[in-house]
């Protein structure tokens, strides 16, 4: 069981690819209804 979730995951990329991690996120999930404040977005 896991209560809590924070997985420091934008941080470790370089703004390219945190760039594109946004937008491909966007476009999968554009009310941002998966897993939301999981992976730092």
């Amino acid at each position: 069981m896991q209560i809590g979730r924070y997985y420091p995951f934008l941080s470790r990329l370089t703004p390219a690819q945190a760039d594109i991690h946004r937008r491909i996120r966007a476009a999968l999930d554009p009310d941002g209804r998966m897993n939301p404040g999981v992976l730092e977005v």
